[in-house]
């Protein structure tokens, strides 16, 4: 599979390729601006759809003869490191709505906004200790540290229906379960009570 991506609306035109990828798989070829150029004191394009469509033409018949092996067609090409200097050689447009318009490339109009966020913030987001996740490296927090579970606990008023739930069921047990509750929660008050006996057999599934 060959592809080849036109890239309307730019300061220069010609063909565009990556170091790591090869031309016979991505090639890229860049449109020239003056295809919408606007003139006159009216702002009138003069932008036709036959001198568009020549121009596509020939961004073909070029990835035709490069992939056909043309040596004059290779010394042409640009390179570039990556796609991401690719991306910031481009000139950025908008093409209209889809919803209404068709397709028309126009410069996006006003100031232009760079956002940037150090490396050292993106860093700070999450730290993972490598080793516990078995990789080589990393940063010293522990994911353990980061992204520790809730602590969930049964509001005391819960053990009050327990209780008398664990009465219907099995008669005397509730007493001695709610001492023990008692008990338990006036040692460890963070620890959360545990089920009554009564309430576990029951949730049990039934031998068939």
């Amino acid at each position: 599979v060959r592809l080849l991506v036109l890239v309307d609306l730019q300061p220069t035109q010609g063909p565009r390729c990556l170091k790591d990828v090869s031309s016979d798989d991505l090639l890229f070829y860049f449109l020239h601006e003056d295809l919408f150029k606007v003139s006159g004191p009216e702002k009138k394009s003069n932008w036709t759809m036959e001198r568009h469509a020549e121009a596509y033409a020939d961004a073909i018949a070029f990835a035709c003869k490069l992939w056909a092996g043309r040596q004059d067609a290779a010394e042409s090409l640009v390179t570039f490191p990556d796609i991401a200097s690719l991306a910031a050689s481009c000139v950025q447009w908008d093409g209209g709505s889809t919803a209404n318009e068709l397709f028309f490339p126009r410069r996006f109009q006003g100031t232009r906004l760079s956002l940037h966020r150090a490396e050292e913030d993106n860093a700070a987001l999450v730290k993972v200790h490598a080793p516990t996740l078995g990789i080589n490296g990393g940063h010293a927090a522990r994911l353990s540290e980061v992204c520790s579970p809730p602590q969930l606990q049964t509001p005391r008023s819960a053990l009050f229906g327990l209780m008398a739930g664990d009465a219907a069921a099995g008669g005397a047990a509730a007493p001695a379960w709610a001492a023990e509750q008692a008990k338990t929660q006036a040692e460890a008050p963070d620890k959360p009570p545990a089920a009554p006996a009564a309430a576990a057999a029951a949730a049990a599934p039934v031998p068939a």
